[in-house]
């Protein structure tokens, strides 16, 4: 009886310890991650204002120009952005002075304030006002 119970604990063993002889074997894949080319920050020409768009913020807040000045918002976030003019709170209820198309990393977008005034610029991407990203723009 007790060969039986040694030959039994034996087999069990060796069971055991058989699947714990071999290394596990771990798949690894490789996965190429391409870093976007992003143009740097332009340089404002004459009569050209830079606005930066940066950490879902414009970079300043507040801006103030003459008559006549072209704005060009830059991107610099990692995250598209959408210039408009107006009132985020009201959307889709007026015609924005201007509308630009979605700005990726790197890209830029312009437009020319002839009239003075007081101008509020948001970021029409979902939810990106709500965080913070309103501006405002003064015309003299």
């Amino acid at each position: 009886m007790r060969k039986w119970i040694l030959s039994g604990l034996v087999t069990v063993l060796l069971l055991l310890t058989a699947g714990c002889s071999k290394p596990a074997v771990q798949e690894v894949k490789l996965v190429r991650v391409e870093t976007p080319v992003v143009a740097p920050m332009p340089t404002a020409a004459p009569g050209e204002v830079i606005w930066e768009l940066k950490g879902i913020k414009f970079s300043p807040a507040l801006l103030e120009v003459t008559a006549g000045t072209k704005i060009t918002w830059y991107n610099s976030d990692p995250m598209d952005h959408q210039i408009t003019e107006g009132d985020f709170t009201k959307q889709g209820t007026y015609k924005p002075l201007f509308e630009s198309p979605l700005l990726g990393i790197g890209k830029t977008y312009s437009f020319t304030f002839d009239k003075p005034g007081t101008y509020s610029i948001y970021c029409e991407v979902k939810g990106h006002a709500a965080l913070g990203m309103k501006a405002q723009l003064t015309v003299k």
